[in-house]
């Protein structure tokens, strides 16, 4: 929405700042330690409080509490725990606070600090707020010491102040360890709770957008509420976990998340998991030595080897299985102001066939497969007694949609299922979420990876491309990229997704076909040169046992970190629809290992071509399409030419001369 701004600064823009007691001061080494961004508030600092009013070109307003830094003239948003900005902006309305006139100044408690490249001010919790040139105007605050340029909000008094329950509060509660949050973080709430000694579980979410693009999110898992909760927190939380699920230092839906120091806390509204700081962090089942390179995470938190508690049982979750039968199950939903485009008998076909349709998720795995995985829809009796058809089932939500955060809805769906069908982790394998239109955002699908759920926006729940993809990151499967776009690699499905009920019918990159380990003898690892024919997957199940279809170049050739692959994108049968690269030779390269990690294609070679880019020189001697299977003839490396043969000097034998003996002569007659 276009905006105009009006700022207005209520009172005397040149206002003699005789409460602010000193000057700008680096934060300390134990939280932000060499960022020149980020200065404290504290007892040696104040900022003095602005409301900010807000127009819209559509006639609409809003405000905004800020605060401005005397020392550098900047004003930045207050951000703070739970409705921080709420409470404020009451201030301003009962005439508490006074804009530009009133100061804040924090000299206890968590550390307070100004982001400026977030342009915020961030209060991790209440404790020890000292609020200058306030009036507080009920009689609950009375008994506080104030003076005319500052007065010390206690915890019992901030509550009053912004008409908090009275009885919620408590001076002496630490939150350590308690599901109900304390006084000293604004009163009693139902719909927050801390983060303390039970951990959450880790999960990486891969977001697909409407114009191609994709995202990617760190969130937490709570497992005794099912909920998954965004993860927030200082500036970068989000990139630190992002780069340890990168690095593989972090796995999704195994690796887990504690905090045993300052308060983090559940926001249910906001359906975020806030750390307020990384004090006393603690991943259970990480990995810091996974990526040489990757050492940011652990700056900030401690590892845990014995940490297991991850799932209500205690157990211990794994990696996805690729092969074997899946049992899936589709939730069709309806909700007041709108639903799921298609009915329960499209949405069974497209992703089963059960009506017919020849190219779904159903048959497309279980063709690129081999038939290793196949993937079932449900049709069975719940453990609450209702039943399920032909893999799909209906859920009405109470809630609208229309304007509202997919997170919000998804977690609406998820509890109503959960109350109708009962436990769906512990019923299904996978289960897939078709939410109507109109939610907020152009996003398409996105999925959960190492995990069972996926969600789609309408009609993209019908889309096979979109299908596969999103099951793809249910089974651990990365980004497939080219060039600057991580998912630009359109030879195989885990790149661009496309809106065709019906196609393209393609299968995955070499990468991740190593990875998911359906043509094992079919792979062959080159250390130092190879010739020989490469064949396409489509023909896998036509050719002889031990032809190559993948050739791989591990990183300890070259000492490197990534994993090279070379393969013939061979475009017939199952992967007649590969998009990019048809009846090529490709080049991929990921991290080495066959964890999550995104590939890129590096190459595309027709008959003749050559790439030097790898570890081992590569080059495509010929390509023959004409016969079948199709191959394509290709040296990897250099082959060892053999040293010549010299032959060894040869003394001819003696020669015996056979006895000749003469032929008798007869004389001719004489005639007189």
């Amino acid at each position: 929405m276009a905006a105009t701004l009006f700022l207005l600064l209520f009172g005397n823009a040149s206002a003699n700042y005789n409460t602010i007691r000193g000057r700008r001061t680096n934060l300390p080494e134990n939280t932000f330690a060499n960022n020149r961004n980020k200065h404290l508030l504290n007892d040696e600092l104040s900022c003095i409080l602005l409301l900010k009013e807000i127009k819209f070109s559509d006639g609409s307003e809003s405000e905004e509490a800020d605060c401005l830094d005397p020392v550098t003239g900047e004003i930045t948003k207050i951000t703070g725990p739970y409705d921080a900005q709420k409470i404020f902006l009451e201030g301003f309305k009962t005439g508490e606070l006074t804009s530009n006139k009133s100061t804040l100044t924090k000299n206890g408690g968590a550390q307070a600090y100004f982001d400026d490249d977030a342009g915020e001010l961030v209060l991790p919790d209440w404790e020890q707020l000292e609020i200058g040139r306030g009036n507080p105007k009920r009689a609950e605050l009375t008994n506080l010491k104030a003076s005319s340029t500052s007065m010390r909000l206690s915890t019992q008094a901030l509550a009053a102040l912004f008409l908090l329950p009275s009885d919620s509060v408590s001076a002496n509660n630490t939150l350590r360890g308690r599901r109900r949050l304390p006084g000293n973080a604004i009163g009693k709430t139902k719909n927050k709770h801390p983060l303390d000694e039970s951990p959450c579980i880790l999960l990486l979410k891969e977001i697909k957008f409407l114009d191609g693009s994709e995202s990617e999110e760190a969130d937490c898992l709570e497992p005794s509420t099912g909920a998954i909760s965004k993860i927030t927190g200082p500036q970068g939380t989000q990139k630190i976990f992002l780069d340890g699920f990168k690095n593989g230092e972090l796995m999704s839906n195994v690796s887990t998340l504690r905090k045993n120091g300052a308060q983090a806390y559940f926001d249910d509204d906001s359906g975020e998991l806030v750390l307020p700081d990384w004090d006393h962090l603690v991943i259970g089942h990480g990995n810091p030595n996974a990526n040489k390179n990757g050492r940011e995470l652990w700056k900030h938190v401690a590892r845990s080897d014995d940490e297991t508690r991850m799932v209500g049982d205690g157990s211990r979750r794994s990696l996805a299985t690729v092969i074997g039968d899946k049992e899936m199950l589709a939730i069709r939903v309806i909700a007041p102001d709108a639903s799921m485009s298609s009915s329960e008998s499209d949405i069974s076909d497209s992703w089963f066939g059960t009506s017919g349709d020849l190219v779904n998720l159903k048959s497309q795995y279980e063709a690129c497969s081999y038939g290793q995985l196949r993937c079932e829809g449900a049709s069975k009796t719940t453990s609450t007694g209702a039943t399920v058809s032909n893999g799909v089932h209906t859920i009405e939500i109470s809630s609208t949609v229309s304007g509202v955060a997919d997170g919000t809805v998804r977690t609406a769906v998820v509890n109503e299922a959960t109350t109708a069908l009962g436990s769906l982790s512990g019923q299904f394998d996978h289960v897939i979420l078709c939410l109507p239109p109109g939610t907020a955002g152009s996003w398409i699908a996105y999925a959960y990876v190492n995990h069972w759920l996926s969600v789609y926006n309408d009609e993209w729940c019908n889309y096979v491309s979109g299908q596969m993809h999103e099951i793809g990151h249910n089974l651990n499967l990365a980004h497939s990229g080219e060039g600057t776009l991580a998912y630009g690699d359109q030879t195989g499905m885990m790149g661009y997704s496309y809106s065709s009920d019906d196609g393209p019918e393609m299968c995955f990159n070499a990468p991740k076909n190593w990875q998911l380990g359906w043509y094992n003898d079919g792979q062959k690892v080159v250390t130092s040169g190879w010739s020989g024919n490469l064949y396409g997957i489509a023909d896998y199940g036509t050719i002889d046992s031990g032809s190559v279809v993948i050739a791989q170049i591990p990183a300890s050739v070259n000492g490197g970190t990534d994993d090279w692959y070379v393969s013939f994108n061979r475009k017939a049968g199952i992967n007649a629809g590969t998009v990019e690269g048809g009846n090529q030779v490709l080049v991929h390269k990921r991290a080495s290992g066959t964890g999550y990690a995104e590939s890129t294609l590096m190459a595309k070679l027709s008959a003749g071509g050559t790439y030097s880019g790898a570890p081992l020189p590569i080059e495509v001697s010929a390509i023959d399409i004409s016969q079948s299977p199709g191959f394509a003839t290709v040296l990897i490396g250099t082959l060892a030419t053999p040293a010549p043969v010299t032959p060894a000097p040869v003394t001819p034998a003696p020669v015996t001369p056979a006895p000749v003996t003469p032929a008798p002569v007869t004389s001719a007659p004489v005639t007189p």
